[in-house]
């Protein structure tokens, strides 16, 4: 759990009780069971729909206003000089526990969102110091929660349909050539390895080319389709290198079937949604210096290019089949 700490007492509650406004006082009203004072805060924060519980150093309850009252279904009086880990034992051995005692120890305001079970409800949480001890405060923030939920999930769907609108595009206006994946499980199968990893840096890059070019010759692919291929990988590993800093390469085929797969990963910055149909398919586009030109490239010189990016990174899959089926870029 990650919570706020802040050096202050919660005003609209002990500022009013010291300075006595709205007739409060800070005096005690009744005695109750070992001598604790009840104290009269009501005129400060019955009404406002929040829950409090003030309870002296020793955990003694000196108040619970009605709000906690209805919550926890029990007469707010029945809990004056009582302590609080016996009456709200969830507080104990749990997210709460550690941040309460912190507050109580080093007297700092400390407030963090957290759901409870036993009420059922999402709460901004703030754990007060007082002059008697400290305050509990509690603001029910469910239906707030409820209404992010559900923008974020209308978001969510928004980027899905967004991302699966830009994929059929894509693959429509490169005739089946360019394939956006907008997840892991769109990329294709793996092949098996024909070549160990390379770890791409700008020594490898030549090192990476004649692998490429190795494993071509592995699957049976003319030297026009082996050079071709070897031009698109070329231009990804680089990208990777200037672009992302480097990545590994991964060289796979299929020698029965006479294709070559080869993968690229990296752990860049991605390409941002926006600019992705200009900086893979326009010409000399970049917003990133020569990124808009390799892709275009690529998309000239293999087969198919299956591309998956986001902020975490990107993966590249260039497939090369040993035999040309005719087919033209848009």
């Amino acid at each position: 759990m990650t919570y706020r700490k802040e050096r202050y007492i919660l005003p609209e509650i002990t500022e009013r009780i010291k300075s006595g406004k709205d007739g409060t006082r800070a005096v005690p009203v009744t005695t109750s069971r070992g001598g604790v004072r009840a104290i009269d805060f009501t005129p400060v924060i019955e009404g406002s729909g929040d829950g409090v519980i003030a309870f002296d150093s020793a955990w003694r309850v000196l108040y619970v206003n009605d709000t906690i009252s209805r919550w926890a279904g029990k007469p707010a009086s029945y809990y004056t000089g009582r302590i609080v880990w016996d009456e709200f034992p969830h507080l104990l051995n749990g997210p709460l526990e550690e941040p309460i005692r912190q507050a109580m120890q080093d007297r700092v305001t400390i407030a963090f969102e957290h759901y409870s079970s036993t009420y059922g409800r999402w709460f901004d949480v703030r754990y007060c110091p007082s002059p008697e001890g400290l305050f509990v405060h509690l603001r029910d923030i469910s239906d707030r929660v409820r209404e992010y939920r559900e923008a974020e999930a209308a978001r969510t769907e928004g980027q899905r349909r967004q991302r699966e609108f830009l994929r059929d595009v894509l693959v429509s206006v490169t005739n089946g050539r360019f394939h956006f994946c907008p997840e892991e499980d769109a990329l294709p199968g793996l092949f098996p390895m024909l070549i160990s990893p390379i770890v791409l840096t700008a020594p490898s890059l030549y090192a990476f080319r004649e692998a490429v070019r190795d494993a071509c010759m592995l699957c049976g692919l003319p030297e026009q389709r082996a050079f071709e291929l070897v031009i698109a990988s070329g231009e990804a590993a680089m990208n990777t290198v200037v672009h992302a800093g480097g990545g590994v390469g991964m060289i796979c085929g299929d020698m029965q079937g006479g294709t070559v797969q080869v993968w690229i990963n990296d752990l860049g910055p991605g390409i941002a949604m926006e600019t992705l149909p200009r900086a893979t398919l326009e010409s000399g586009y970049s917003s990133r210096g020569s990124l808009g030109q390799g892709f275009h490239l690529m998309l000239r010189t293999c087969d198919r290019l299956h591309l998956k990016t986001n902020t975490d990174g990107t993966t590249i899959v260039l497939e090369q089949d040993r035999e040309c089926i005719a087919s033209e870029l848009s």
